[in-house]
């Protein structure tokens, strides 16, 4: 949508959000984990934003819908007439094959998928499960700028390239989805209910903590009073996600 005459309300939705895939990972049995790392992002030069009533966490507060092209300009997007941002290309979708069923590219869940987590960037290695034999990888949904909640419904949307490398885990008892940029651990967790979500992210650290930490239930608990940052990658999807970060350099 790079025309800011392009019909919102003829968007056909279920075809919207495709991804890449899927990529049929050698090695990957049922049981493992796929780290993804991240080598480069290449973006086009022009991307697109909406604002539109039909969606997005302010839909009631608006009439009509607006298609705003981006034009990438340097390291900034313009998001409308002198008024631009800086890039901070991330990537929306990556996932592998749900256990049961098909799930659409929109939605998140604990296969990966539409998290929108602004932490899945150039450096990222996102840790996946194998629920199928190959895992079954796809990714797409590329945003030049998205921040916290994906507040309108859209990140900047943008066409591009992604170049990654995949290393199978075997016993891996990361939790996933997760994702690491240097010593920064955030785990991720999707839920109808967003309070939920952040629960269910809670939890997962929590476990995290001791089984790979070997700490307490209770030191786990008050260490993550301290050292766990709890925040919400998007509100728009049809399960919301939230993530807690931790630094694993207090840990070692």
């Amino acid at each position: 949508m790079e025309d800011a005459g392009y019909i919102l309300e003829e968007i056909d939705f279920a075809k919207v959000n495709p991804a890449t895939g899927p990529l049929y990972v050698e090695g990957a049995q049922v049981g493992d984990t796929l780290a993804v790392t991240i080598l480069d992002i290449e973006l086009a030069t022009k991307g697109s934003m909406v604002s539109s009533e039909l969606f997005g966490s302010l839909s009631h507060k608006l009439s009509g819908s607006v298609v705003q092209p981006v034009e990438i300009q340097g390291d900034r997007a313009e998001i409308a007439p002198n008024l631009s941002v800086p890039l901070s290309p991330m990537v929306g979708v990556i996932g592998t094959a749900p256990a049961e069923g098909a799930i659409a590219c929109g939605s998140p869940g604990e296969h990966g998928g539409n998290m929108d987590t602004k932490e899945i960037k150039l450096g990222s290695v996102v840790y996946l499960p194998v629920n199928h034999d190959g895992g079954l990888l796809s990714l797409g949904d590329l945003h030049a700028a998205m921040g916290d909640g994906e507040l309108s419904g859209t990140g900047i949307e943008i066409p591009g390239k992604v170049t990654l490398t995949v290393e199978v885990l075997k016993n891996s008892k990361l939790p996933t989805p997760s994702v690491l940029n240097d010593d920064l651990f955030t785990i991720i967790a999707s839920d109808p209910d967003l309070d939920k979500a952040a629960t269910s992210a809670v939890e997962k650290t929590h476990q995290y903590l001791m089984s790979e930490h070997q700490m307490t239930d209770h030191i786990a608990s008050r260490w993550l009073s301290v050292g766990g940052d709890l925040g919400v990658s998007q509100i728009v999807n049809p399960l919301k996600t939230a993530k807690v970060t931790i630094d694993l350099s207090w840990l070692k």
